[in-house]
């Protein structure tokens, strides 16, 4: 049987905190909703980590923060403030040196420390260098062959690259007089040509010149040399670009890529990772491209026709409301169809006015269905609310969902309104102010 963990699903709802206009987000709310495979709520506490990366599989690591425990109520909902105490990898170029037309070697200190291992590279926009794979070329290498102290072949044993042209070969050993050519094909060494076999040879040593390297990066303990062959021309820029790491999440907000959350629950990575949008904007000690939000690749989507539903009872058995007329009938109601470019619904939210006035009651509802040929029409979210002594006023709530739309089912948005009255014409029974979903479309 799987483990529990290995079945959990999140909802993301993200939004930045509320701060100052000359402050810097130091904190970020983050809200989901924890269930199992089959959609069972689950509680209790948690411990949570997330990191972000610049692309939804693999990728670079741009953000890390552990979260600690975490609280999840019984329906599965959970809240936490994530930004302020992980560490960004931060991404930085920087102009090392310009050449001046007669040095060969130029050195400088990267700034930003510590440095993230293996995201250095250096370029002069001719000539480039990176840390994973070093300097342009590799030697190459080869064995003797001797008989009776003659040196009669050479065996490669690698052939290197970055060979333009063939290159000097030396042999070395206790006889004399053994000479080689190389033959190169494709940049590297194909085979070793004996010229001269020599003699008196025990033992024999082949040794093939590097390939040219008229470029050269050395990059020890943070400070970067860089060495010409000959001199290049005055006024190239040598550049580093490189990742360092920076606390707080700012770095990796305003580093210009895709970001994508992965949160991890009791040790287990939840996947898919969830598409974040940092916002950049400038605060007014002037720093810019910080992120004021994250959102995830959902949109909000409302029905037009439920927008600021003024519902109000008025004679003759008539709501009458800002876009459309409906009958009373004690039970007013109304539905669209969900387009089919929507492919899921993360959650939905209700901005409404419901009152409770003597023998007056108000109920709004909203509910999330779906029908197709020959089945019954199932009910996959319902949401309710009577007006009461306790329930009276103005309400903004959020149902987090999980649904992804099955293109053999037909999906309907419903909302109704009821009323209780006795001679209370013209009463307004509720307002639905704004109804908007979150959608992946």
């Amino acid at each position: 049987m799987k483990s529990l963990h290995t079945l959990l699903s999140i909802a993301l709802v993200a939004t930045a905190t509320q701060l100052a206009s000359a402050a810097v987000p130091t904190a970020i709310n983050y809200q989901g909703r924890l269930t199992n495979a089959d959609g069972v709520p689950q509680s209790g506490s948690k411990t949570m980590s997330l990191k972000i990366y610049d692309a939804a599989t693999s990728g670079t690591l741009l953000y890390a923060e552990t979260l600690g425990s975490v609280a999840v109520d019984a329906n599965g909902v959970y809240g936490f403030q994530f930004g302020a105490t992980g560490n960004s990898s931060t991404l930085v170029t920087e102009t090392l040196a310009t050449t001046n037309g007669t040095s060969l070697t130029y050195q400088k200190a990267l700034a930003n420390t510590p440095v993230v291992a293996g995201t250095v590279s250096v370029t002069d926009g001719t000539y480039s260098w990176n840390e994973l794979t070093g300097n342009p070329g590799s030697p190459a290498a080869a064995t003797a062959t001797i008989m009776s102290g003659f040196v009669i072949g050479g065996t490669v044993t690698s052939g290197g690259s970055g060979y333009a042209a063939a290159p000097t070969v030396t042999i070395t050993g206790n006889g004399s007089n053994a000479a080689a050519t190389a033959t190169v094909a494709g940049g590297a060494v194909t085979a070793i040509n004996i010229t001269n076999a020599g003699s008196g040879y025990t033992t024999a040593t082949i040794t093939i010149a590097s390939p040219p390297a008229p470029f050269v990066v050395n990059y020890t303990g943070g400070t970067i040399t860089a060495t010409y062959a000959s001199s290049p021309a005055a006024g190239q820029a040598i550049t580093a670009t490189y990742r360092y790491t920076a606390s707080g999440i700012s770095g990796a907000l305003g580093a210009g890529a895709e970001q994508w959350l992965e949160l991890t629950v009791n040790g287990i990575a939840q996947s898919p990772r969830q598409k974040v949008l940092a916002v950049p904007f400038a605060v007014k000690s002037g720093v810019a491209d910080l992120a004021s939000s994250l959102a995830d690749q959902s949109k909000v989507w409302r029905p037009e026709w439920f927008m600021n539903m003024n519902l109000i009872y008025g004679s003759g058995g008539v709501i009458i409301h800002d876009v459309v007329t409906l009958p009373l009938g004690g039970n007013t109601s109304a539905q669209t169809v969900i387009p089919i470019k929507i492919k899921k619904i993360n959650s939905i939210t209700v901005d409404y006015t419901i009152t409770h006035i003597l023998s007056y009651d108000g109920k709004i509802s909203v509910q999330l269905t779906r029908i197709k040929a020959n089945a019954a029409e199932e009910v996959l979210a319902n949401f309710s609310r009577s007006a009461s002594l306790s329930v009276s006023g103005s309400f903004i709530e959020t149902s987090p969902l999980d649904v992804s739309m099955d293109p053999d089912w037909i999906y309907y948005i419903k909302v109704s309104s009821q009323t209780n009255y006795a001679g209370n014409a013209g009463t307004t029974a509720g307002n639905i102010n704004d109804l908007k979903f979150n959608v992946v479309e």
